[in-house]
């Protein structure tokens, strides 16, 4: 009988402990070894969410970001000035 050596499983599990816990130690989370793979514990859900949203980390309300370069319009988009721009033609000869 002999034990064959899945080299893949050993290093999936050694690249998600070094994953864990740098992610615990750059959002200052207590880090615990057993707290991986273990879906009750709260710092894992909250790597688990982390890693879902993907490379650029957290997610931000683009709805409010959205027109942050047009936060000033002036009258450019306001059509109530129209009239008074024309009133200048009649004190023209």
């Amino acid at each position: 009988m002999t034990i064959e050596y899945n080299r893949q499983a050993y290093t999936k599990v050694f690249d998600d402990l070094d994953k864990f816990r740098d992610f615990c130690r750059f959002e200052g989370k207590v880090f615990n070894e057993a707290d991986m793979y273990k879906n009750t514990s709260d710092v894992w859900q909250q790597y688990q969410r982390f890693l879902k949203r993907g490379p650029g980390g957290r997610k931000f309300n683009r709805n409010n970001n959205g027109n942050r370069n047009n936060n000033y319009s002036g009258n450019r988009n306001n059509n109530y000035n129209s009239d008074n721009n024309n009133n200048h033609r009649r004190y023209q000869k």
